[in-house]
């Protein structure tokens, strides 16, 4: 029987801009796209656990979440159904970027809602970001 992954992404906004990051043209899907941060669930992790572990690789830093914020169905998007659960919440730390992430940036939130971001990321900020 066939289920759906489990992702969790992240909501940070600091002066009224919020942080996207690019995806590298090494990763499988979106290559080279705009996201807002985030990952897959792994087994015996909690999703709060995979928030902090997915930030932390992604970009060298830490992500303390501060509120969850809701829930976004991806469904046929790209491998099925994925159920993405979000968090806003606070960072710090130095930025470094690794082999899923080429760069990140600070988007003012209404020129991102105006971007082509991967995935369902453009209905995650209509939903939860106001």
């Amino acid at each position: 029987m066939k289920r759906p992954k489990i992702s969790t992404g992240a909501i940070v906004i600091k002066d009224s801009n919020i942080l996207l990051t690019k995806r590298s043209p090494t990763v499988e899907y979106f290559k080279d796209s705009w996201c807002l941060p985030g990952g897959h669930v792994e087994h015996g992790e909690t999703v709060e656990q995979a928030i902090k572990r997915e930030i932390k690789e992604e970009l060298g830093i830490d992500f303390e979440p501060t509120e969850f914020v809701g829930y976004e169905d991806e469904v046929k998007q790209v491998s099925g159904h994925t159920v993405s659960l979000w968090f806003k919440g606070n960072i710090k730390g130095e930025f470094k970027s690794n082999h899923e992430v080429s760069e990140f940036k600070w988007v003012p939130i209404e020129e991102a809602k105006k971007m082509t971001l991967a995935f369902t990321h453009n209905n995650v900020l209509e939903r939860f970001v106001k």
